[in-house]
């Protein structure tokens, strides 16, 4: 039997932990009550995407399922390996900086924007040093 379901993508800004949510259709009585053997978890990608392609590599993830039964929930550890989509490396950021409103006198908000493009690293620290005025 194959069965797909609806959820949602919960990253944590301050830990990176990022939790999959399934609530199940309210209509039908959320989940279906029954036994897993696997589970495939797919994360599509995109320029809106929760989450970025680390390098190469095995990570070690984490789980916790909550059965229905009210049993306690079966958590670990499992490696994940990431064999596709990170070998661009490297760090080519484009930036758009600059004030709304050119004019002497005048109010204008200063807008600064950074972008990377899929598989690049991620940047650890942005620093902008503003003139005084």
């Amino acid at each position: 039997m194959h069965l797909k379901l609806p959820g949602r993508i919960e990253p944590n800004p301050e830990t990176g932990r990022v939790t999959a949510v399934f609530d199940g259709i309210a209509a039908l009585g959320g989940l279906p009550q029954v036994p897993v053997a696997a589970l495939r978890l797919n994360v599509y990608g995109g320029p809106r995407a929760p989450l970025s392609t680390p390098g190469c590599g095995t990570y070690l993830t984490q789980f916790s399922f909550t059965p229905w039964s009210g049993r306690p929930a079966a958590e670990g550890t499992t490696p994940m390996q990431v064999t596709t989509g990170c070998g661009k490396g490297g760090f080519a950021p484009q930036i758009k900086a600059g004030s709304l409103n050119p004019f002497a006198g005048a109010y204008t908000p200063f807008s600064f924007t950074l972008t990377r493009q899929d598989g690049e690293s991620n940047p650890r620290t942005i620093a902008l040093q503003m003139p005084q005025g």
